[in-house]
This record gives C-alpha cells, structure tokens and sequence, in this order.
C-alpha cells in the first residue's frame, strides 16, 4: 500500500466526488488541488503557530460556505475560531488570516492589506472580536480589524501599524529572544587512524555537547539542538593531537528572534534538509511534531536563558489594551 490507511480512506472519499468536478482531465483536477492546498497552507501554518506559543486552547477552522448566496455581499465568514487562556479567563475571537509578499523583496516601503466589510459585520452578528492575522514576508502580526480605516469599499491597514497593534504576545504567547553569540554545539572526534597526505583520517564522536559564550558546558536542553538548524553559525576547528574539536559557533548578527517565526523557519529548515515540500496540514496531523508540544519553545528558551544561551526575551504589547480583554 503507498499510503497510510487515512490517506488511503481520504483518497477514496476523493473518487467519490470527482464525478462532481466540471472537468474530467485527472492532471488538470490535480493542479486545481495544488493550487487549492497553497491556499490554505498560511491558516494552517497559523494555525499550528497559535497552538505551538501555548496560550492557545482551542483553534477551530470555519466552513465558509454560505446561503443564500447573496449573503456574501454582507457577510464574510473569517476562517479560524480561536480560544485563548487569558489571565485564566477564556477568550474567543474570531480570526481571519492574509498572507502578502512585497512586489519588491529589497523595497522597504510599506505594504497595505485590504479587507472586506463583511468580515466585521459577521463578527458584530456572533458577537465575538475580529481579529486579523497577517503574514508579511516572514513576520506574523495578529491585531483586531478595527484599527483598519474604511476607504472606498474595502477596510486598509499599513504594515507598520499592525505590529504596532500586535496582539502576539499578550494573547496568543509569543516573545521575543536573542542567541547570545558565541554560544556553539561543541563536539570531540577521536582519531582513529594517522591522518593521511590530504589531512583525512577515521575517526569517532566521543562527545557533542553545548557551551555558553563563556565556554562553559550547559546540560542538555531538549529542542535546542533544533534550533540551530536554522541559525547562522561558524565553524572552528581545533586539533588536540589525538582527537579534533569541532565547534558550531553562533556569530554576533545583532538580530533577535520572535517565537512565532521560529516554527516557521525550523519546518523549512528541515524540509530543505529532507529536500522534500512543506506541507503544513501533514504536521497537523504529525503527533509526534515539535510543533505539537504546546509551550515548549518557552521552556526551551528559558531554561536556555539560565545557562546563557539567550537574552532579551520579552513580550511585545500592543499600543492600545483590546477592550474585549
């Protein structure tokens, strides 16, 4: 069998309905559905983003097909539903997810998002906040769509400020963090063997370990490891005669890091390791996933903190307190 039992039932359900499709060329339904699943893949990716930061206790996607069918010209239903653990009161929202790319990726000009009426109106009918996530080239900003200005038609909001009304960090658990440079995976390889003319020679680990920017040993943190997959780092080399100590070192970049960019950068980290496509529904489904471990990166990066891995980790407050909190 080429697929587990699920994909195989999945695929099933699939036949059954294809006799619904206008066409009838299997390449060309194929593509549709490529095309279909990149279309979802920035709510999935959300979506896990919001479980993974761990004030997230329940986030629940919403059918969005309507009747009648003139009543899209009113209503606009967002995809997520979303419940957090707030200061332990639970806090529903509704949440729309956007994902833009500038036309320019070296222009530092501002980008705009648009967005429908619809949305706040189905909001103010169910009686729950309307919340905008946006993704803009990597960065992920969450804010209520009331601090968007109606123009003609359509509600606009600038880039810049949605991060300064970003809700990441006191509702959803988000922070930022800083790698103190120096901090490098040390390890010690035993030769085994004189090296040869070119330098080459067998050889074993004996010991891969983590040290703090004062070359101290820190002990074993889980998921840190993970986390330089995707940092930049140098290697260094020494030779102690009978064994090479090989260090991963990471450099002074001056650059912090978010929690909810993290996720994102390790999934593509790994699929280019694996040389294999993201597929952000298949993690949802992956139990076993880091991305599943809700809260850990906290953990992770605070104990990391104790041992002087990492520095200036704070939350990012939005500009003006949400009323509904």
């Amino acid at each position: 069998m080429p697929f587990s039992r699920y994909s195989e039932s999945q695929l099933r359900h699939l036949v059954d309905i294809l006799s619904l499709v206008e066409s009838s060329n299997p390449a060309k339904v194929a593509l549709r559905l490529q095309q279909l699943q990149r279309g979802l893949e920035p709510e999935d990716e959300f979506a896990l983003v919001l479980s993974w930061l761990g004030n997230c206790k329940l986030v629940h996607k919403l059918g969005q097909e309507q009747l009648p069918l003139s009543c899209t010209d009113t209503y606009r239903v967002p995809d997520l539903l979303a419940v957090f653990d707030h200061e332990g009161k639970e806090v529903p929202v509704l949440i729309e997810v956007k994902k833009t790319n500038p036309a320019d990726p070296q222009s530092l000009e501002e980008d705009r998002l648009s967005l429908k009426p619809g949305y706040l109106k189905y909001a103010d009918v169910v009686g729950l906040p309307m919340l905008i996530a946006w993704k803009h080239r990597t960065f992920w900003t969450l804010f209520e769509m009331r601090h968007s200005e109606l123009a003609i038609t359509n509600y606009k909001i600038g880039f810049f400020r949605a991060m300064e009304e970003n809700l990441l960090g006191l509702l959803v658990g988000d922070f930022s963090y800083h790698v103190v440079p120096g901090t490098a995976i040390r390890m010690r390889i035993k030769k085994l063997t004189e090296p040869d003319e070119g330098g080459a020679f067998d050889g074993r680990i004996e010991d891969v370990h983590f040290v703090n920017a004062e070359g101290t040993r820190i002990p074993n943190i889980p998921h840190l490891a993970s986390l330089f997959i995707f940092w930049e780092n140098e290697a260094e080399q020494l030779d102690e005669g009978d064994a090479i100590v090989q260090s991963f070192v990471i450099p002074d970049t001056g650059l912090g890091e978010f929690a909810s960019r993290t996720l994102g950068k390790l999934v593509h980290a790994f699929a280019t390791l694996q040389k294999t496509d993201v597929n952000w529904r298949a993690i949802t489904h992956d139990t076993e996933h880091w991305s599943h471990q809700r809260g850990q990166i906290r953990s992770v990066v605070e104990e990391g903190a104790e041992h002087g891995v990492f520095t200036n980790v704070f939350r990012m407050m939005p500009k003006h307190r949400p009323t509904f909190l």
